[in-house]
């Protein structure tokens, strides 16, 4: 079993199984973790060409890949709502 722990927003190849469907891409990303089963991690994955979301074991993972976006990630610094910037009506 791997160690290997992906986030959200990782590309992912899928690993080819005979019970499957032949998909028409392989390739997908990652869009929500699930609870693991039975100790192994799992992901919801969105693959390219396709309208719904799949349901994919760690096992069910070729390899991924880390997305790279250009535009900087917000970090939360504080809570959301800030008392002193909401106006309180007369």
């Amino acid at each position: 079993m791997r160690s290997v722990a992906y986030e959200i927003g990782n590309k992912v190849s899928l690993r080819a199984s005979a019970t499957q469907v032949v998909l028409s891409s392989r390739v997908g990303q990652i869009v929500g973790l699930l609870p693991a089963d039975r100790g192994e991690a799992r992901y919801r994955v969105q693959v390219e060409g396709e309208t719904f979301e799949r349901c994919v074991l760690a096992t069910d993972i070729e390899h991924a890949e880390v997305a790279t976006d250009d535009a900087p990630k917000a970090t939360a610094t504080g809570p959301w709502l800030k008392p002193l910037s909401a106006k309180r009506g007369r």
